[in-house]
């Protein structure tokens, strides 16, 4: 893939993350399966829904 390319999807990724709540909801605005959009964020570096949400919980619990 090339950067720029890279870099749009990386950019891509990080605004769905953001406004979706799950990984379910982020996957299908993107039309992809729900896995295949968790492997990109974890390869490009993205917070992905479920990790987001999982930090939040942890933060409060502290």
């Amino acid at each position: 893939m090339a950067p720029d390319q890279l870099e749009s999807t990386r950019d891509q990724l990080e605004r769905v993350a953001r406004v979706y709540k799950t990984n379910k909801d982020a996957s299908q605005a993107l039309g992809i399966a729900t896995r295949t959009f968790t492997r990109q964020c974890e390869r490009l570096g993205v917070l992905p829904p479920s990790k987001r949400a999982r930090r939040a919980i942890a933060r409060r619990a502290d």
